[in-house]
């Protein structure tokens, strides 16, 4: 994919959906309450049958003003994960990038302390915090996720799984992915995005750590990275053949 024009200081997140009425609010709540305003929201829902849709056109309507952009795309019929991301990603302007599901929760200063990282720290084009791992409530912490990442080579700890790819720990800057993504964007016959996404920008630019807790992932059952056990050894087989390390 090409550079964009990207409008500086605005962060967008792409937020891929299917199914999420049961635990969207608590994602929803905890957008609400960044600290850093400079945000643009595009939600795909990724053709659910409940109440998704209308919950986020509820949602849009009450505080579309409070954000730089929210952008609503639905899919008539349920595409996949890589789908919707492909979807969403030609309605991005912001330049820094950070992707996250539905069902998880960001702490308040998230978006804040990521974007003041990469601010600060030059040598860096990619940054990636810890999260708190949880089932329900975000009381019932059950895990946690990130230390690993700041421990040996970032882009060997991805390609051996070494290390989780879930999507609410990283935030890049948006025209440093997108020329590393095919004209097309993300296959869409692979299962594992996330993995794929940051063996990506492991192999060529620099990864930061922030050492906080800025994310709660949700263990959710129903999730599509819960559901594919074979999913990391398939898209291991999808990797770009032009991938140079």
């Amino acid at each position: 994919m090409n550079k964009i024009n990207v409008e500086y200081g605005v962060v967008s997140c792409l937020i891929p959906c299917y199914n999420s009425e049961v635990f969207i609010d608590d994602c929803l709540k905890s957008i609400l309450n960044q600290t850093y305003k400079k945000i643009e929201l595009i939600f795909i829902d990724d053709g659910s049958n409940d109440n998704t849709y209308i919950i986020l056109m509820n949602f849009k309507k009450l505080y579309e003003n409070k954000f730089v952009n929210v952008i609503i795309c639905k899919h008539t019929r349920n595409k996949g994960i890589c789908a919707a991301i492909n979807t969403g990603i030609r309605y991005v302007h912001g330049e820094y990038l950070c992707w996250f599901d539905s069902d998880d929760i960001l702490e308040d200063k998230c978006i804040e302390k990521k974007v003041d990282f990469l601010k600060k720290n030059n040598q860096y084009q990619c940054v990636m915090a810890k999260a708190n791992v949880f089932r329900d409530k975000i009381s019932n912490v059950i895990g946690t996720l990130g230390d690993e990442e700041k421990i040996g080579n970032i882009f060997e700890n991805y390609l051996f799984q070494y290390c989780s790819t879930s999507p609410g720990l990283n935030m890049t800057y948006t025209n440093v992915l997108f020329p590393l993504l095919p004209a097309f964007g993300i296959r869409e016959d692979i299962t594992e995005q996330n993995w794929y996404l940051m063996l990506l920008l492991a192999a060529k630019v620099n990864i930061g750590f922030v050492d906080e807790f800025l994310y709660y992932y949700r263990i959710n059952d129903n999730s599509d990275s819960h559901k594919n056990p074979v999913a990391v050894s398939y898209t291991h087989l999808t990797l770009p053949t032009k991938l140079e390390v």
